[in-house]
């Protein structure tokens, strides 16, 4: 097998060098986990409803009565495994931020659907549902993370040198081709780089032999979350378009969230305003241009966060500690409440709820002359949250910019409902924490 052969066999998805869209190392360790935290959570909220009835001979009547309760759980349990197995294939995720939100975020759907649907339902049996679910599977995802640790092997030629510096994974550098005495759970190599007839026949056997052949350019980004800029070419990007079936199903979805969530927006709105015309004078709202999809320029809402006049200078990025920034929007800048008001763009459909941060004209225009491939994140809508604000945070220079857009780059390349969930899981953490204003 040649150089061409083998690149063409990952091209075309053939035999394992496609992989599929995750690393996955033990899945039957965590199935067989799952599993048991099942029966422990049903038995174990059972015995505790069972011992506040105090009743003789109920047992029998208990478990009839609650067997509808206890096969809504059961659904319950299996959707927050499908969605923290889901959720937590993206990086940079702890055991509490994956399993915290996900089971609470199900639970509290089942919650509403039981009394909305005026459904019986057991406090005590919800509750213990509730709280063994969430300990059992935030152990499960920890011991994961720190006995589940990938092993790769490490063929150091091209791109694939840079990996070895990324945490997160074991990399057994091999330093000829062959895997005796080694045991690992792939093989991590440049199909891009020239390699000697030796390796090239290792990397052939690897595959005959069912041992993972995953290409370094895909294993950065699925550990680090980011699609490099100098691993791209025209020819790649043109090969990303996404789906247009998918962006219409995304529309959709971004009108009917904003419009399930209009009555609680309508009340933060008008105290918003009150505190912002109580603080300092002028307008309440802050109407700037900047660029959205396919380059075209919209006029985007904020909340005034600074004085007036603050930049009749001309646009420039934000300080820490900055004087232009009001009181009122000291705060509101800190908890992203002055992007409030552009729900509102999301329904005249210049923006989506996720998607990359639009920019100012100007920056667009001076990043796009500095950044290789900047225009490029004006591919899909820009959003109020994305990736790259949850996990990079504020960029006020070329070179965290261009880290930015490795991020945005890295969701147009894997964007999908989970991906989306992620994010929005994050951002209320970016919310509570502040993580990144400025």
């Amino acid at each position: 097998m040649n150089q061409m052969e083998l690149q063409s066999l990952y091209v075309t998805g053939a035999g394992r060098f496609a992989g599929g869209r995750a690393l996955r190392w033990g899945s039957f360790p965590v199935l067989l986990w799952s599993l048991l935290g099942l029966v422990l959570v049903i038995g174990g909220s059972l015995l505790f409803a069972l011992l506040l009835a105090v009743r003789p001979g109920v047992a029998q009547q208990l478990f009839v009565q609650h067997l509808p309760l206890i096969l809504a759980v059961v659904a319950a349990y299996a959707v927050a495994t499908i969605v923290i197995e889901k959720i937590s294939r993206f990086p940079g995720w702890s055991s509490v931020a994956v399993v915290l939100p996900a089971v609470t975020g199900v639970f509290l759907v089942l919650v509403c659907t039981l009394w909305i649907g005026r459904f019986y339902y057991s406090r005590s049996f919800l509750l213990a549902a509730y709280c063994l679910s969430l300990l059992w599977l935030m152990v499960g995802m920890h011991l994961r993370r720190r006995y589940l640790i990938p092993r790769l092997a490490l063929v150091l030629e091209g791109e694939a040198t840079e990996l070895a510096k990324i945490r997160g994974v074991h990399w057994q550098v091999l330093v000829k081709p062959s895997l005796a005495n080694t045991q690992v759970d792939g093989v991590v190599v440049d199909l891009h780089a020239k390699l000697s007839d030796p390796w090239l026949r290792f990397i052939a056997d690897c595959a005959l032999h069912n041992v993972p052949v995953y290409h370094a350019r895909w294993v950065y980004e699925s550990v680090t979350g980011r699609t490099s800029l100098e691993q791209m070419s025209d020819g790649f990007m043109s090969s990303l378009e996404p789906s247009g079936t998918y962006l219409l199903g995304k529309r959709a979805i971004d009108v009917l969230a904003v419009l399930a969530i209009s009555p609680l927006v309508v009340l933060l709105l008008a105290i918003i305003t009150l505190a912002i015309k109580t603080d300092a004078p002028g307008p309440v709202f802050f109407v700037q241009e900047r660029v959205g999809r396919g380059g075209q320029i919209f006029r985007m809402l904020k909340f005034r966060s600074m004085h007036l006049q603050s930049e009749s200078d001309g646009a420039r990025f934000a300080d820490h500690a900055d004087p232009r920034v009001t009181r009122v929007g000291k705060v509101l800048r800190k908890w992203r409440l002055d992007e409030l008001p552009q729900v509102g763009n999301v329904l005249l459909g210049h923006m989506s709820l996720v998607g990359p941060r639009p920019e100012q004209v100007d920056f667009v225009r001076y990043f796009e002359a500095q950044i290789p491939f900047y225009g490029f994140r004006q591919i899909i809508r820009p959003g109020i949250t994305g990736w790259a604000q949850v996990t990079h945070g504020y960029a006020a220079d070329v070179e965290s910019t261009a880290e930015k857009l490795e991020r945005d780059i890295y969701y147009i390349r894997h964007m999908s409902v989970w991906l989306d969930v992620a994010i929005l899981i994050r951002t209320l953490r970016t919310l509570i924490t502040g993580f990144g204003a400025r």
